[in-house]
């Protein structure tokens, strides 16, 4: 018997915690997470892929924002906490359809349906209504003019082993083209 599904949000939580804790592919922990729900519109599990999918391709710039707010070391920050500020800096930050409250309530609201300390949702609340408040000045990795306001590895979202690697094997700006097209979002291909 199929059972109905906890929130997307809470899911996307859910999904990134096992990858990183089993290191399997994600398209499996995905499966495994989500095979026997059901869901009620079929745009809620496009939308938890696209969140998923999307916490990764941007993580490196994902974790860079949360550095910069967070009086905590990335070190020192819980996996499931850090997975629901990713997924709410991503929403906020690299999303155009959702609304910042809804953002940011559902992301605590998540973390709250999870039974975590009022003090450790109260955190990422906090986190999150500051990262919106200042969002006009966190640079947009996607833009031109990110170029000189962000670390190399939180503008490419590549890990910097990598893009040793490739400078050394193609030079900077073919390694800049590399890691820019890695980012986009691949485009839907129907065949008949």
């Amino acid at each position: 018997m199929k059972k109905t599904h906890p929130s997307t949000r809470y899911l996307a939580i859910t999904i990134l915690c096992h990858w990183e804790e089993r290191s399997l592919p994600l398209d499996q922990v995905m499966e495994q997470q989500t095979g026997g729900l059901v869901f009620a519109d079929q745009r809620d599990r496009q939308f938890l892929f696209s969140l998923v999918y999307g916490i990764m391709r941007w993580r490196t710039y994902l974790d860079w924002v949360v550095e910069k707010y967070s009086k905590h070391p990335l070190s020192k920050i819980k996996s499931r906490t850090l997975q629901a500020l990713r997924l709410g800096i991503f929403q906020l930050l690299l999303t155009d359809r959702i609304p910042a409250s809804a953002a940011i309530n559902e992301t605590v609201q998540a973390l709250k349906d999870m039974r975590q300390p009022k003090w450790l949702t109260g955190y990422v609340n906090g986190l999150l209504r500051t990262v919106d408040r200042e969002r006009a000045t966190i640079p947009d990795p996607r833009s031109m003019a990110a170029r000189t306001a962000l670390p190399e590895a939180a503008l490419l979202n590549h890990p910097q082993w990598l893009l040793e690697r490739w400078k050394k094997r193609y030079g900077a700006e073919q390694t800049i083209s590399i890691c820019r097209h890695n980012n986009i979002q691949a485009p839907i291909s129907l065949r008949v």
